[in-house]
């Protein structure tokens, strides 16, 4: 025990922070090695340095009377449940974080592209040709107002610039 106190070993209070746990564990673990602890001090050792939390959670450890080792591994896997559970918190609120600008961009191309969309009647191949503002008959094919003699659907181009080399949702102009 001597031996053990003069190697100042730090004390753990039971802080939520689970990586002030894994610290304490690998300074206890550091100090065994240095004074070559036999094995079966090391429990009583490095339990003498817990205290407030984490000395009455040792306690009641004491009375469900763990097997050999199990107290350590127990410990082990709290400290690394609670870790991942850190990280999942931080990256989670770091998500909420991130702008939602992109998503938003998405959905207005949606609904510019479905308000070019018109439903065809149903039991007939035409569709009701309706004026545009400019007095030229909207396409039955693609909505816009060109009266379906040169519609850029019908011979494959692009909706936004008229380009063969792509369709609209691979245009560079939406991007």
């Amino acid at each position: 025990m001597e031996r053990f106190k003069r190697m100042s070993p730090p004390s753990l209070k039971g802080e939520s922070d689970p990586l002030l746990a894994e610290s304490w564990m690998r300074e206890i673990k550091k100090i065994f090695r240095a004074i070559r602890c036999a094995e079966d001090d090391k429990v009583t050792l490095a339990t003498y340095m817990l205290q407030e939390r984490a000395d009455v959670w040792w306690s009641s450890l004491l009375r469900t009377r763990f097997e050999d080792g199990a107290v350590e591994q127990a410990l082990s896997t709290a400290c690394r449940q609670e870790g991942e559970m850190e990280q999942y918190l931080e990256e989670k609120k770091a998500s909420q974080k991130r702008p939602a600008a992109p998503f938003q961009r998405q959905e207005r191309k949606k609904a510019a592209f479905q308000s070019l969309q018109r439903p065809v009647a149903s039991g007939s191949s035409q569709v009701p040709s309706q004026c545009s503002p400019s007095g030229e008959k909207e396409c039955p094919h693609c909505g816009m107002a060109h009266g379906g003699t040169k519609c850029w659907k019908l011979v494959g181009k692009c909706l936004k610039c008229g380009s063969r080399e792509h369709r609209i949702k691979d245009c560079p102009r939406l991007q």
